[in-house]
């Protein structure tokens, strides 16, 4: 991929678009020189006939106009691989002037761009075209390994899209024993969302488990019902573990993956001290 100006847009891995696409709404503007068989919703394509600042200003207009995302100070740009060998150089709209224009006149404060074919490679399923989007598709913590999401994620789609392994579920409410969600080998955690609710037990369970499945070149989806506190305090005890890191660090993690990620304040006092720690240490 050829490298943009400096300033013009940052070049990020399928799957950190991916995360960025599903943690909020930001303007998505096509700048590859075909037009995409699959899209992400919401996107416009740049019109590849005009100047750049004018296909630009067409594009981001249209986004405004009938997607109004929540977030316009950011925009999220797919991109080619490489410029087309048939296509004359008049007939190309470079991705770095549109990216240039969007921080100069669109108001936005941050660009960045992915490879269109790497992203609809793994994450084909969220694009339109693709029979059609998963409600609520999870947030990526590591790559083919570590998932988090909420209850919604367990879908059929989601799963088989993300090559999902195992499932570990932390829910307020017991599950059948024999539940196989879709097939998939399936962890059962009960616990409140509350300050008082003990993550001890769950640790035990869930962090040798999600180890086993990992070594063993599975992917584990960790869900609760929104993917906000209490599977989200299950993937930052994960890393903690993992990576023989504290606390703050392994939330900051799970944050820059999903924002919405939030343990409650009980959840972030056992996380803090880790009394769990030596008892689920993982080899």
């Amino acid at each position: 991929m050829t490298p943009p100006s400096s300033e013009a847009y940052i070049v990020v891995s399928p799957t950190d678009a991916y995360n960025m696409f599903i943690a909020e709404s930001v303007v998505l503007l096509d700048c590859c020189e075909l037009a995409p068989i699959l899209c992400l919703p919401g996107s416009v394509s740049v019109d590849q006939t005009l100047p750049a600042s004018a296909a630009a200003a067409k594009a981001h207009g249209t986004v405004m106009e009938q997607y109004t995302p929540d977030n316009p100070t950011i925009a999220l740009l797919m991109i080619d691989d490489s410029p087309s060998s048939t296509a004359p150089p008049s007939a190309s709209v470079p991705a770095a002037e549109v990216a240039s224009w969007l921080l100069t006149t669109g108001r936005c404060k941050r660009v960045y761009a992915t490879s269109r074919a790497a992203y609809t490679s793994l994450y084909a399923f969220t694009m339109v075209g693709y029979e059609s989007m998963p409600p609520i598709p999870p947030a990526v913590v590591i790559p083919g390994k570590l998932l988090l999401g909420s209850r919604g994620s367990v879908n059929a789609k989601v799963l088989d899209a993300m090559k999902v392994t195992h499932v570990v579920s932390v829910l307020d409410f017991a599950m059948a024993s024999n539940l196989r969600p879709h097939g998939r080998e399936h962890l059962r955690l009960q616990i409140a969302d509350t300050h008082n609710a003990n993550l001890a037990p769950v640790m035990r369970s869930a962090l040798p488990y999600i180890q086993r499945a990992i070594d063993a070149k599975g992917c584990v989806l960790v869900h609760c019902e929104q993917g906000v506190s209490r599977s989200a305090s299950v993937v930052a005890a994960f890393l903690m573990r993992a990576r023989g890191i504290g606390r703050d660090a392994a939330l900051a993690e799970v944050c820059k993956k999903r924002p919405r990620a939030r343990p409650n304040a009980g959840f972030m006092k056992q996380l803090l001290h880790a009394e769990w720690d030596r008892e689920t240490a993982i080899p």
